[in-house]
């Protein structure tokens, strides 16, 4: 069975380390908010630490812009980011080539 829902990435290019470090006590409350409120789906960095991303449930592409401006990483100035709408498919039957 094909399950559809829209769901929103946040995707962040590291730009000063010295902020991300700073700011990375601070990240762990903000992904514990997201969880109690149901907003939280995965987030990660990427394997060369280049960035990451943050996969959140949001009501509409401006909450999800305005949940990403309270991430610390976010707000030290520490990354550049982007939120990207995404139609996330699960349980999807496979493809036969």
């Amino acid at each position: 069975m094909k399950t559809t829902e829209r769901m929103y990435v946040v995707v962040a290019k590291l730009t000063n380390m010295i902020k991300a470090i700073s700011a990375a006590s601070k990240y762990g409350g903000f992904i514990q908010k997201l969880k109690d409120d149901g907003k939280f789906v995965a987030a990660g960095k990427w394997s060369d630490n280049s960035g990451g991303m943050l996969i959140l449930r949001a009501d509409s592409l401006e909450e999800a812009r305005e949940i990403a401006g309270e991430d610390p990483l976010i707000k030290s100035g520490a990354v550049l980011h982007d939120v990207k709408e995404w139609d996330a498919t699960f349980d999807f039957e496979p493809i036969e080539y």
